[in-house]
């Protein structure tokens, strides 16, 4: 394989794994000419409709198809506007890179091009904001400035995304991080000033007619007192749009808390129900709100910590002004020569289950109701509880769970525990699995949409020790949950932001979408995670559970009848481990359930993160249970390291792995 081959190979990975970035943000992308700016595919579709896992997989998998053919090389475009919640000012230059930061149009999440920035703005979706080219304003129009090479993208306009290359030969790569744009950061429509001194009267009256041109009579001086926010919603015309209300509301209690309104005793909280209460016509609801001022007072304490005490009281003290001849103090930084100490500073190991639970972390598993997620959950989480591994997954570190089963009886609960029991050898120090169901008639029924029903289960999370708390279903134990509803997402991911920084791991269990028919197609695609896409915002690994079938006339049957995929290869994966072990063993093995096991969004994706078959199968003589699978990835390369005559690239070869990566794990 030559250089060049090397280099698109390596650019095309990078460009796929930024793809599930874009894809988890909602984000409606095209592909483009490679090092260029030309769409290669019509984009009309894409401002109505984001783009999908299915069309990125078949990418990069079968190439583009465009008018003159099948093109396998090229780069991403962003559909810029109210589908992909996104505006981009575009500055080519230097002069338009100032001027930009001279009329406020610069924020903080920057994007390095070839000539100058593109810096990143919501777009809340409240009204339509057109493309605006600096060089080519009319001299009518004073919703842009007259700057060459100061640019606007917005509804039904594209952008060059990271790491798409550029015509010098390197590549767009960001300078801040999109997960780093202040919420603050909301587009709003401007007026910029403009000579006007050669427009005639007759153009003057018809400006002001159209309103394009602000009259100046009623300019006065400045009284110098600070707006209240009620007046800042009068300017605003009085009412808060529905479209708009997060980011409004989120701006509007930032200046509350800027002029000094305590969030103790719920002060701010109350002031912010108000606002809702008074200018909304479909106000928001209490634990929305109330996400809004967590998050608010937690970017405050976080930028202006001189304003609270050392409890986190708020006490609205000024910004300390210090002595310029006290010197400042340097702070610790992480560098390579003292990177081992700062790892080994780190504690214990990370992973509970490698490569699927960090610890502690935000983990999703999801997929078709019946297709075996709690299944998948319970067996891996029970095999944690007594320091044991799970078919792929190795235990580095023996945890304590706390699984919420909100949806299956007090009957099938005890037979799961049986059912773990008898499959992992009957283990006696399974203490560490504990289940809490609202079918017991002695217990309460939480709900943790509720600040009580948080409170009862870190309460219990505490009690019990736990590591890892689980929740089954995340639809069930949100009372009113839509899942289509971006603001009821926040409130979940609110809830598993609290239970992760109180110190656990959170693994959510949730079901997928309806498969989708595609136009002129003849087959499905298979389901997305059901909802809003805000719901991946704080995941750090989320898997797919899909239940499959062999190629066979009863095996499609099955497969149509609940909406499981024919994956012969998988099955026959299954299969011939099952033949093993019943040569090994001289006994008769059925499998009753086989699922496969993918990834969707994995933040610290290692070369063990890879899509693995299971079996769930019984002993024909007595029925036992038992499971069907692979072992650990990196036990499976110790073990063959261990052999007579074996060596590393070998292993490599065989596994698809770096020989660096091999050495990494036998160390």
């Amino acid at each position: 394989m030559s250089n060049n081959e090397d280099k698109l190979l390596a650019h095309l990975d990078r460009l796929y794994n930024a793809a599930y970035e874009y894809l988890d943000r909602g984000w409606s992308f095209i592909p483009c000419t490679p090092g260029g700016k030309e769409a290669l595919i019509p984009w009309k579709e894409f401002q109505t409709t984001p783009t999908t896992e299915e069309q990125v997989e078949g990418w990069f998998d079968n190439g583009v198809t465009t008018k003159h053919g099948v093109v396998r090389d090229f780069d991403f475009l962003l559909v810029t506007g109210t589908l992909s919640g996104v505006v981009v000012v575009d500055c080519d230059n230097e002069e338009a890179v100032a001027k930009a930061k001279e009329f406020g149009l610069a924020s903080n999440v920057m994007v390095q091009t070839r000539k100058g920035v593109h810096y990143y703005w919501l777009h809340d979706g409240s009204q339509r904001f057109p493309n605006k080219v600096g060089a080519n304003v009319s001299k009518h129009d004073f919703t842009w400035p007259e700057v060459n090479g100061l640019d606007f993208r917005g509804d039904g306009g594209v952008c060059v995304l990271p790491p798409s290359r550029r015509k010098d030969g390197k590549t767009y790569e960001w300078i801040v991080d999109y997960d780093e744009l202040a919420t603050d950061k909301v587009w709003q429509s401007r007026t910029f000033p403009k000579d006007v001194t050669g427009i005639t009267d007759q153009e003057a009256i018809a400006l002001l007619n159209q309103g394009q041109l602000p009259p100046l009579g009623h300019v006065s001086l400045d009284s110098g007192q600070r707006k209240s926010v009620e007046d800042e919603i009068e300017d605003m015309g009085g009412t808060i749009n529905t479209g708009g209300r997060n980011a409004t509301l989120t701006r509007l209690v930032g200046k509350l808390v800027s002029d000094g309104v305590s969030p103790a005793n719920g002060e701010l909280f109350m002031r912010a129900m108000q606002i809702c209460e008074d200018f909304m016509d479909d106000p928001l609801p209490e634990m929305e709100v109330l996400a809004v001022c967590n998050s608010v007072v937690e970017k405050d304490m976080r930028e202006k910590p001189w304003r609270y005490d050392e409890h986190g009281n708020f006490i609205n003290k000024k910004e300390p002004v210090l002595p310029s001849e006290d010197p400042v103090v340097a702070q610790p930084l992480v560098t390579r020569e003292n990177s081992a100490e700062v790892r080994a500073s780190l504690g214990k190991e990370r992973f509970l289950m490698y490569p699927a639970i960090q610890h502690p972390t935000i983990a999703q598993v999801y997929g078709y109701s019946g297709h075996g997620k709690s299944l998948f959950v319970g067996h891996m989480m029970y095999a944690l509880s007594c320091g044991l591994d799970f078919a792929v997954y190795e235990n580095m570190q023996k945890g304590r769970v706390l699984y919420l089963d909100f949806e299956n009886s007090l009957g099938e609960i005890v037979d799961r525990f049986d059912l773990f029991h008898e499959t992992f050898g009957k283990p006696t120090d399974d203490d560490g699995f504990a289940v809490y169901s609202p079918a017991n008639k002695e217990a309460k029924i939480l709900d943790l949409r509720s600040d009580d029903g948080l409170r009862e289960v870190l309460a219990n999370a505490r009690a019990h020790e736990a590591d890892v708390i689980v929740i089954d279903t995340l639809r069930t134990a949100f009372s009113g949950f839509d899942e289509n509803r971006s603001q009821d997402w926040s409130v979940v991911n609110n809830v598993l932001l609290t239970i992760r920084n109180a110190g656990f791991s959170v693994v959510g269990i949730h079901h997928a979408n309806k498969p989708q028919q595609t136009a002129g197609s003849s087959s499905a695609t298979a389901g997305t995670e059901a909802g809003s896409t805000n719901q991946l915002t704080l995941l750090e690994t989320q898997m797919r559970v899909t239940q499959i079938f062999a190629d066979t006339e009863d095996g499609r049957q099955r497969a149509e009848e609940v909406r499981g995929v024919v994956d012969d290869a998988g099955w026959r994966t299954l299969d011939d481990i099952r033949t093993r072990r019943e040569n090994r063993d001289h006994e008769s093995i059925r499998i009753s359930t086989a699922i496969r096991v993918s990834y969707g969004k994995v933040r610290s994706r290692t070369e063990a993160h890879r899509t693995c078959y299971i079996g769930f199968g019984e002993a024909l003589i007595d029925g036992r249970p038992m499971i069907i699978a692979s072992t650990p990835l990196r036990g499976r390369i110790k073990w063959l390291a261990e052999q007579e005559n074996s060596n590393h690239e070998d292993i490599a070869r065989e596994y698809n792995l770096s020989v660096r990566q091999i050495q990494e794990w036998l160390s």
